[in-house]
């Protein structure tokens, strides 16, 4: 992102899409074997970044649920 609110709005569609997908995964549990790689994988991508830490809450929040 180049610009501070290019990143915040990239944040916050990492929020939803998660929060999307554990919802998804609620409804057909036979989608979360497609699921946890992507979210595994964002979570390696974003675990040591501190900017990124409103993100983790869904993913956290994923990982419980499934």
């Amino acid at each position: 992102a180049l610009k501070k609110s290019d990143s915040e709005l990239q944040k916050a569609c990492l929020v939803e899409a998660v929060t999307l997908l554990d919802l998804i995964c609620r409804q057909d549990p036979l989608f979360v074997y497609r699921a946890f790689p992507v979210v595994k994988a964002l979570y390696g991508r974003i675990s040591s970044d501190s900017g990124f830490a409103r993100v983790l809450l869904p993913v956290v929040q994923f990982y419980l649920n499934h």
